[in-house]
């Protein structure tokens, strides 16, 4: 009921994220040419990997590795803003993660009502922070499970008032 589109963003540097997902949900979508983002860089580039307490804009980079990585992070943020289910699996979406936060925050912020996923063991705390990157004026859903239990869903939605 979501739609047949999705993206996958990745933020660990190998690629075996890349080759498990195809393999587990090919019987029920038809992929062709999947392709994960790797919001961090992956080892397929070592210039354009950088650890999430860094950010783009590092004195170091050249201008083109800037443009590169700031887009993918707009090419990320692009994608949130139309999606009507966001997953996040196995994130802490810690404080020092700016970017990775600020990119969620500006994709959640679209006129489009969604539902964000939150699965990891310590889905409340996360559940949490997604709670604070989201504009109160947005319908936005905020469901937390287990990954060893996703049929139970925990709403963390803040209760909110809209005009």
């Amino acid at each position: 009921g979501y739609g047949d589109r999705f993206i996958l963003v990745n933020t660990n540097w190998d690629l075996v994220v890349d080759t498990a997902f195809p393999v587990a949900i090919a019987k029920g979508w038809n992929l062709k040419d999947f392709n994960a983002v790797h919001i961090h860089g992956s080892r397929k580039n070592s210039d354009l990997m950088y650890l999430p307490s860094e950010v783009t804009w590092e004195p170091y980079r050249t201008a083109a590795e800037q443009q590169t990585l700031g887009g993918t992070h707009a090419a990320v943020w692009r994608a949130l803003e139309g999606a009507g289910r966001v997953v996040v699996y196995g994130l802490s979406l810690h404080p020092l993660d700016a970017e990775l936060c600020q990119t969620l925050a500006a994709g959640l912020d679209s006129g489009v009502e969604k539902e964000v996923l939150v699965i990891t063991p310590d889905h409340k705390s996360v559940a949490h922070r997604i709670n604070l990157l989201v504009n109160p004026a947005r319908r936005i859903k905020v469901l937390g499970m287990t990954p060893d239990n996703l049929s139970l869903k925990v709403d963390h939605t803040p209760q909110r008032t809209y005009a």
